[in-house]
């Protein structure tokens, strides 16, 4: 994990092959920090907690409780 401090007003860049994302720390108050992103829109940005709810309904979409179903899309008729 690479750590870096950042003040008011600084940024960081992220290059991901040609494309580039800029983080920018928008305001400190208190405990709480507010960031800008800047990056193409094929860039996902989420919030942790959200980003593992998605992983977590994904992971529970593929489970497969009765197999004999799946088992009927593959029958030819």
């Amino acid at each position: 994990m690479l750590v870096l401090s950042r003040k008011n007003d600084e940024g960081i860049t992220i290059m991901i092959d040609d494309k580039i994302l800029k983080i920018k720390v928008l305001n400190i108050e208190g405990n709480a920090i507010k960031l800008g992103f800047e990056g193409p829109r094929e860039f996902k940005i989420y919030r942790e907690e959200v980003y593992e709810s998605i992983m977590k309904e994904n992971i529970s979409a593929t489970k497969v409780k009765d197999v004999s179903q799946v088992k009927k899309l593959f029958n030819k008729k």
